[in-house]
């Protein structure tokens, strides 16, 4: 979060930042701006948007090679997306007659995926896929669901999570489909997806599915492994609510979880087998992880400017700098 001060009022940060290769911070904030700040934190520059309303969403941005892409909705239904080049200025806008989802992805050659939901129990949202030039490439409604979470992409799929209504009944469904906007498969859930990752084990695609459901006792998250065609390979149940993605490296998966006021890393391998938990209680960090190029884990801590990693060796030893 930021504060910056113009003219009597304060903007707050609406959504997640971003940075770019020279450390420029890129931030969307509730005023309906996007700011730009240097790495000694002077203001670059700042673009007006939109003028937000009480029922205003905000997606999070997304940093591109040559600029950053924010979408947002003013009313809560119709939104848009923005292109801002690295030096403020406009290169594409796109609107749309549903909102654009919290985030949304962009492949190796800079495709967008974005999602579009009417944010509405039984109405049909859309998939939607843009060129870095901001062209339609394609576009797939889905019938009676409502779209969740971030769409990802990955082995030449995107999967995307929902909320299907089918015969007066709501089920959350995962949904995959291939590159060019057909739909391989629809895989329904018995739990909420908090996130998704896609990896591989021996040479073939692993679809690795993270999320909790909540009855009258203590969430239960479960973890699921997919193959390519949403074959269930194996499910690991812990009685703690995971958060965000789970992340997988070349050696295993490992998500993000509270407990009650216990938070931790829990590692387990691509075969479903739980391996260990490393504690985050003793430091307060912000809960949604990064991965660097050296993959450690990396969090931002809230008490105090600072950077705690999970480094891998020794696999349990919390490296903070």
């Amino acid at each position: 979060p930021f504060d910056e001060v113009s003219k009597g009022k304060k903007a707050i940060a609406a959504a997640l930042s971003c940075t770019d290769i020279e450390d420029n911070f890129y931030v969307f904030a509730n005023d309906g701006a996007v700011y730009c700040f240097d790495k000694t934190g002077k203001r670059r520059w700042k673009n007006l948007l939109f003028t937000p309303t009480p029922t205003a969403l905000f997606s999070d941005v997304l940093i591109q090679p040559d600029g950053i892409i924010a979408g947002f909705s003013a009313d809560g239904t119709r939104g848009a997306l923005v292109k801002c080049t690295l030096d403020g200025s406009i290169a594409w806008k796109q609107e749309f007659g549903l909102a654009p989802t919290r985030t949304f992805a962009a492949d190796e050659s800079g495709n967008l995926i974005v999602a579009l939901s009417a944010n509405t129990a039984g109405a049909s949202d859309s998939l939607l896929s843009l060129t870095p030039n901001g062209a339609r490439r394609w576009a797939k409604g889905i019938t009676n669901t409502r779209l969740l979470r971030m769409p990802m992409i990955g082995a030449g799929m995107v999967l995307i999570a929902g909320i299907r209504e089918n015969a007066g009944q709501r089920e959350d469904v995962l949904l995959a489909f291939d590159e060019n906007g057909s739909q391989r498969w629809a895989k329904p859930l018995t739990f909420t997806p908090q996130g998704m990752a896609i990896g591989s084990r021996e040479g073939s695609p692993l679809l690795v599915v993270a999320g909790y459901r909540t009855g009258m006792g203590e969430a239960l998250s479960l973890v699921l492994g997919l193959n390519a065609e949403g074959k269930e390979q194996w499910r690991l149940s812990y009685d703690v609510a995971v958060l965000g993605a789970p992340m997988v490296s070349q050696e295993n998966i490992v998500f993000i979880a509270t407990k009650g006021e216990a938070v931790g890393a829990y590692f387990m391998s691509k075969e479903g087998v739980f391996q260990r938990v490393v504690s985050l209680s003793n430091v307060a960090l912000c809960l949604i992880p990064s991965v660097d190029s050296e993959n450690n884990i990396v969090f931002a801590t809230t008490e105090e400017l600072g950077v705690v990693k999970i480094g891998k060796v020794p696999a349990q030893r919390i490296l903070p700098y």
